[in-house]
């Protein structure tokens, strides 16, 4: 079978529930390559890699919320028809996530569970946040903001070069997007966030209680 979005870090049995790993704005699936050896035999762990990054990187990336949840939803549908699993999420990769969760359960085949770190629920979706038409200078900026421990592009030109594009790519997928009508899930949904995140406040953190009925 090709798979185009899942890549699976050990062959899955069939016995097996799997977690599928959305990678954050501009990473890639070798991001969770280490979760794979967390779980032994007990969970399969498979990443989904966008296109346009690692093994993908010479495909166009996809800057459409609706075009990327179509494309995912073709390829999730054969690989978890069978089996219970669950989806996790940082960041950007929340709201695909959570939208992938609502999509899944239309088509009788609901989640275990959504796990979400670092991401608002759909009502405080940020509607004014434009990095995607910010300078390459100002997408770094706010990249260190988010994680001044990480200087990689700010002292690499080249991968800078090669990665702020698709970065900027993702930004403006996930800022153009905008829930509507959000459904109620059955689901569990678990939210992982820092203290002193401030761009998730404990308030909005909890506020993911009102997108499920579990």
């Amino acid at each position: 079978m090709t798979r185009h979005f899942l890549r699976f870090f050990s062959p899955p049995l069939a016995s097996q529930p799997l977690l599928v790993c959305l990678p954050y704005a501009g990473g890639g699936a070798s991001a969770f390559r280490a979760w794979a050896t967390l779980f032994d035999t007990q969970i399969a762990v498979a990443a989904v890699q966008y296109p346009g990054r690692e093994d993908r990187f010479t495909e166009a990336t996809i800057d459409d919320m609706s075009r990327l949840l179509a494309t995912l939803m073709t390829e999730l549908q054969r690989d978890i028809a069978t089996r219970p699993h669950a989806l996790l999420r940082h960041s950007m990769g929340g709201a695909i996530a959570h939208e992938l969760a609502v999509q899944l359960e239309a088509q009788g085949m609901p989640p275990r569970h959504l796990f979400i770190s670092g991401r608002q629920p759909p009502r405080y979706h940020p509607r004014a946040s434009v990095v995607h038409r910010s300078s390459d200078s100002d997408i770094l900026a706010e990249l260190h903001r988010l994680n001044p421990r990480n200087n990689a592009l700010a002292e690499s030109p080249e991968l800078a070069a090669l990665l702020v594009p698709i970065i900027r790519s993702d930004y403006r997928l996930i800022e153009n997007y905008r829930p509507h009508n959000t459904p109620v899930i059955g689901c569990p949904i678990d939210v992982l966030a820092g203290r002193d995140d401030p761009d998730l406040p404990t308030d909005q953190a909890c506020a993911w209680a009102d997108y499920t009925s579990a």
